[in-house]
């Protein structure tokens, strides 16, 4: 495949201060979710990066991310956050010593089903669902999995939080409210609580880790999702050069709808990359996936008005972007053509055939 003209930097020395921030938030055991092929920069990447760090607990989205740690040389604990239903599959990963998310009763015939004719026992996270509805037991009617921890070894118990939303604070403590009380049940019927965790990126970074014994961490060490915390950097950037310029009247309207009415004499600069590179999906695309991409990217990392030079100086862009092209506003920062533009970008849209460079 031909490899696109901008690449995807990721700033290590970011990553190691935000792994060094995070700390500062809490005490308590880190888990890692390097999920998503490492949250869009390469699954052995940030695993590198984040092991260098004295980061000993994983956590994957993949049965194959898990057995790709296990490939890497990585011999600590390794959570799987999704179901696996392949009774093949959940052999090899218990073998790997993997812990499993256990959150309906068809993944515990699955995992008893994988341990058939061996003396392997699965190693579980009970997960409780407290109103996100994606995975998870339910906190209300727990009898189903109690009864589905029958040989399995519990050594945690955790929920995910709905945490988006202008009162995610209060549906937060509402969510966690009802984590309090599921555990209290499942204590009453013997249940292990060895090991509880809660607290994912933004509700860390919000509300800290709610006295539960682990926290799991993503998009922060990427410099996402702080708001309020000025101590974190941004780890991941997009960067292209500028690849044509020229001046255009005041007046002048310019962009593929031409919708663009330049309001002074503009030098206007081309930048090599666009939405084909992962940057922003027009609002005006149509069709199920461009909208579900344009969602994703909205709801994680706002529309993007500015790109910036390596010394940091802002470039207004002009238009939405087209597939392999940006329209920039090059007038108070008169670059060459040559010279490197920065874009902030969401890595899990990033095109495959972008370059992830380690910097």
């Amino acid at each position: 495949m031909t490899q696109r003209k901008s690449s995807l930097m990721v700033s290590r020395k970011a990553i190691l201060h935000n792994a060094q921030a995070v700390r500062r938030l809490t005490t308590k055991r880190m888990i890692a979710v390097i999920k998503e092929n490492g949250y869009g920069i390469g699954l052995e990447n940030l695993y590198r990066i984040l092991y260098s760090s004295g980061i000993d607990f994983f956590a994957v989205g993949a049965a194959w991310e898990a057995m790709k740690l296990r490939q890497l040389g990585f011999e600590g604990e390794i959570l799987l956050l999704t179901p696996e239903y392949s009774p093949e599959i959940c052999r090899q990963l218990m073998q790997e010593h993997v812990l499993f998310m256990l959150g309906n009763p068809c993944q515990a015939e699955v995992l008893q089903k994988a341990c058939q004719g061996t003396t392997l026992c699965p190693r579980v996270h009970l997960k409780i669902d407290t109103g996100l509805g994606r995975y998870g037991f339910s906190w209300k009617s727990l009898s189903g999995a109690i009864y589905c921890t029958v040989n399995m070894e519990v050594e945690g118990v955790y929920t995910h939080f709905s945490s988006t939303g202008k009162d995610f604070r209060s549906t937060i403590r509402l969510q966690k409210e009802r984590f309090d009380s599921a555990l209290q049940e499942l204590a009453k019927h013997h249940i292990p609580l060895r090991f509880l965790h809660a607290s994912a990126s933004r509700t860390l970074a919000e509300l800290g880790d709610l006295g539960y014994d682990g926290v799991r961490v993503g998009s922060l060490f990427l410099g996402r999702e702080t708001a309020n915390h000025s101590d974190f950097r941004d780890a991941v950037w997009l960067e292209t050069a500028i690849c044509d310029r020229k001046w255009y009247p005041a007046g002048e309207l310019v962009g593929y709808g031409r919708t663009v009415k330049l309001k002074r004499d503009t030098l206007l600069g081309v930048a090599a990359a666009g939405c084909g590179d992962g940057l922003g999906i027009s609002r005006s695309r149509q069709g199920t996936l461009p909208l579900l991409r344009q969602a994703v990217q909205q709801a994680l990392y706002p529309r993007t008005t500015c790109a910036s030079t390596v010394n940091g100086r802002s470039i207004p862009i002009l238009e939405s972007q087209g597939v392999s092209h940006t329209l920039l506003d090059l007038t108070d920062t008169p670059l060459s053509i040559g010279s490197l533009v920065r874009f902030p970008i969401n890595p899990l849209l990033l095109s495959s055939s972008v370059n992830r460079i380690i910097c």
